[in-house]
């Protein structure tokens, strides 16, 4: 989709100096995409997508200390929102799973 709506003939404006920061984003976006895959396949999804969410304060201290973004109170109150819904999430499914764990070992 990306790819339709863009100009076919960008790949000819590269220049060579551009070669090494693009195999950079591409290994850095194949190799995300194949550890979310993993996280999938070992772990329930209502546990991997809002523990993947947490990837946007870190991402927010990322740039706040290799790129020297201001870090505001949103960014502050952003993460606060993600991090309780990350914990509420967990403590949900922990006492929604926790009875089916006791009658399945007779606990």
């Amino acid at each position: 989709m990306n790819f339709a709506g863009s100009d076919p003939s960008f790949v000819l404006r590269l220049d060579w100096w551009m070669v090494l920061p693009l195999l950079g984003v591409s290994i850095g976006g194949l190799s995300t995409h194949f550890c979310l895959t993993n996280a999938f396949r070992h772990g329930d999804a209502s546990v991997v997508i809002p523990l993947d969410f947490l990837r946007v304060p870190f991402i927010a201290v990322v740039g706040a200390l290799f790129y020297a973004e201001p870090l505001d109170a949103l960014v502050f109150a952003g993460a606060g929102l993600i991090l309780a819904g990350v914990v509420w999430n967990l403590r949900a499914e922990a006492r929604r799973t926790a009875p089916v764990a006791r009658a399945v070992t007779g606990g």
